[in-house]
């Protein structure tokens, strides 16, 4: 009876690649994320005191952002501005880097601080009620909407927070997000990652369990695990027949 109501998604064009890597500061976050082909780093501008793009060691094509919301921001473009123009850029065939290349990644390097941003935009130094929560949800949910149809791999970096017991103990990690965005941003990447440099220097990607944080993939054929010096070329490529 429900034979006429089945379908295969088969001729369907596979779309880009959505990954989400979460860890603590220096951890390979973003030296991950630019691992992707073509990448065009959308930076939260002056995290962390510094400018993010200044401190890597090679070239790259970013974006720095003054805010979050359209028309919010008076110190450079907010990140619904970027993520806009990239659209409109990518459906005329005009979506360039720096050095004229077309891009093939977008990264939100980070989606914690632009929360901080979005946050301040909403209340100042005020506290958060929860008509604000509200707001704040439906911001992001905006830029979802945007950020996936975008026709090129997307890349999201967010620093971690620490969860501890009531007697102090450290026992697991999970990404700094506030609310329902936290868990629903994750959820719908292809790759979720929480990325750690170990005490000899060497960066690791756990896509995988943990402590708390759960991390996996589901690209066809490509295995959960820790993964050492994780990047696109030599553990995603081969599973997307790139």
């Amino acid at each position: 009876m429900l034979n006429a109501h089945m379908r295969t998604n088969q001729g369907v064009a596979t779309r880009p690649v959505r990954a989400f890597f979460t860890g603590p500061s220096r951890s390979g976050k973003t030296s991950t994320a630019l691992s992707f082909p073509n990448s065009l780093l959308v930076s939260a501008k002056d995290e962390n005191g510094a400018r993010v793009a200044d401190n890597l060691p090679f070239h790259v094509s970013v974006v720095e952002c003054g805010g979050f919301q359209a028309g919010k921001s008076s110190s450079g473009p907010a990140l619904m501005d970027v993520v806009r123009w990239a659209s409109a850029e990518a459906r005329n065939g005009t979506l360039r880097r720096a050095d004229g290349s077309p891009v093939g990644t977008i990264i939100i390097d980070s989606l914690s601080h632009f929360e901080s941003m979005l946050m301040s935009e909403l209340v100042g130094q005020g506290k958060m009620e929860q008509q604000t929560w509200g707001v704040l949800l439906e911001a992001w949910k905006a830029f979802r909407a945007a950020l996936w149809a975008l026709p090129v791999h997307v890349v999201l970096t967010c620093l971690d927070e620490v969860k501890q017991s009531k007697d102090g103990r450290i026992i697991g990690h999970t990404n700094a997000l506030k609310g329902q965005i936290g868990a629903l941003l994750p959820s719908e990447c292809d790759i979720i990652a929480y990325t750690e440099q170990e005490a000899d220097g060497v960066f690791m990607a756990y896509m995988c369990r943990r402590g708390m944080f759960t991390g996996g993939g589901r690209i066809p054929g490509m295995p959960n695990g820790a993964y050492q010096n994780f990047n696109f070329g030599a553990h995603i490529a081969p599973y997307l027949g790139a």
